[in-house]
């Protein structure tokens, strides 16, 4: 029987062991995860990539089988699989897989990968970072577009009880879920009420898929590196390992993966 297609030989990321961009961004999970070895007929991880803690797909950081799951279930590989195996597809559940990754070595990977893709953003963009521009109340913030996936006007939002006050509700877009946070409470920001200007942006950052409300997206921008600086003295009650840094015009850079990685993002997957 001819050999099937692992994840990293069908999208050519080259982050197999050995795999030209191993160095740079370091060796995919799925790629050693030995004890899927076989599952539906791959090598280690290489059929079951969707149901492991920290694989790289698309350049974002991708968490666990729960987190990524809307994403992972509409890609091209998982439906090829799926049709590939028929009835003795695998699926696994992603607590199968944790047992073989401790929580630090799964958050280790994370992180890893987190400055990896921050390194790699910097060398394709040369010396500027591409950011979209939004508003909350008075202060401008940028995203990097490396985890932007889309913006949105909000429309119908349905509030979801027994979650944090950050959690403005959910919202279906062409049929999925995602829940909509309101980061004005991480960053020291009053608020301010929905009008027919707020705008959804879908991110995908530290495994988690959210919307990000803002009052309004201005669009994108090249913001040139040599301009961001560390210091946010104006802007002291905002953590700095939340930002990256803030132009000369006032333009506040986020620092995504760490926003991401708050304790209470956790809680709020989990209750959600």
């Amino acid at each position: 029987m001819e050999p099937k297609l692992n994840c990293w030989e069908y999208k050519r990321c080259g982050r197999e062991p050995g795999g030209a961009r191993a160095s740079e961004l370091g060796e995919c999970p799925a790629a050693g995860v030995t004890v899927t070895d076989g599952t539906n007929n791959g090598k280690n991880g290489g059929r079951i990539c969707w149901a492991i803690a920290g694989t790289l797909c698309g350049d974002q950081v991708q968490g666990t089988f729960a987190q990524k799951r809307r994403s992972c279930t509409q890609c091209d590989f998982y439906h090829l699989v799926k049709a590939e195996e028929g009835r003795d597809f695998v699926l696994m559940l992603e607590r199968d897989i944790d047992r073989t990754l401790s929580a630090d070595k799964v958050r280790a990977i994370l992180e890893e990968r987190a400055r990896a893709l921050a390194r790699s953003t910097e060398t394709r963009t040369g010396e500027t970072l591409r950011v979209v521009v939004f508003s909350l109340t008075n202060e401008t913030y940028g995203i990097p577009t490396d985890y932007v996936r889309e913006v949105q006007p909000l429309r119908e939002i349905t509030p979801v009880p027994c979650t944090p006050g950050f959690v403005v509700g959910v919202i279906n877009i062409r049929g999925f879920i995602y829940s909509v946070i309101d980061v004005r409470d991480f960053l020291g920001v009053p608020r301010r009420e929905i009008t027919e200007l707020t705008k959804v942006i879908l991110v995908n950052a530290a495994g988690l898929e959210v919307g990000i409300l803002a009052d309004d997206v201005s669009g994108e921008i090249s913001v040139p590196l040599s301009e961001i600086k560390s210091s946010l003295a104006p802007r002291a009650g905002i953590k700095e390992e939340y930002t990256q840094g803030v132009t000369k015009d006032m333009l506040i850079i986020l620092n995504l993966e760490a926003l991401m990685r708050d304790e209470r993002m956790v809680v709020h997957e989990e209750v959600v």
